[in-house]
């Protein structure tokens, strides 16, 4: 099948027609760029459905615009790695995200890395936290369960100090 731009692929589903050079120069350099792809994910090892994903530090003076599919290329096929389908969804639909669902800005004050290494908003966080914790009888078994742990892990006396202190030192900046 000849690459003319009518009936290109794009990740595996069909594009449709398309014949302006825009599209034409998206799958040329997609092209180039599959045909240096690594033998594996570079994000996971895995060696199963690779594709060419835009490296996210590509500077924007390098970035174009494929108006039809509403996507960034560059036309340096060295802008490009290689990543499993899981990991290229990660990247384009997680990681690449500015907001959270409800709007709430990603920064490092208002983000904080769960233990599978994705992210939390802070802010959703916090309120659903007061929600849950509206509810009497989770509030009395948080607290509970709180106090059993302090019965079983007590302060040495300079971590309780340190604790007190900043206690004071929020309470006059009013952050509690």
């Amino acid at each position: 099948m000849r690459l003319d731009g009518s009936q290109m692929r794009h990740h595996g589903a069909k594009v449709g027609l398309m014949a302006n050079t825009t599209t034409n120069e998206y799958a040329r350099v997609h092209y180039a760029a599959r045909k240096m792809l690594g033998a594996s994910c570079e994000a996971c090892g895995s060696t199963e459905a690779l594709e060419a994903a835009l490296r996210p530090t590509t500077p924007a003076a390098r970035l174009r615009m494929a108006p039809e599919m509403n996507a960034l290329y560059s036309i340096d096929p060295i802008d490009y790695f290689t990543l499993c389908v899981p990991c290229h969804r990660r990247l384009d639909f997680v990681e690449l995200r500015t907001h959270c669902r409800r709007g709430h800005e990603y920064t490092p004050r208002n983000t904080s890395i769960k233990y599978d290494g994705s992210r939390r908003c802070l802010t959703c966080h916090r309120e659903n936290e007061a929600r849950r914790l509206a509810d009497p009888k989770v509030r009395e078994a948080k607290n509970a369960a709180d106090r059993e742990y302090r019965r079983r892990n007590p302060m040495a006396p300079e971590q309780r100090a340190r604790k007190v202190a900043l206690q004071r030192l929020r309470r006059k900046r009013g952050s509690i």
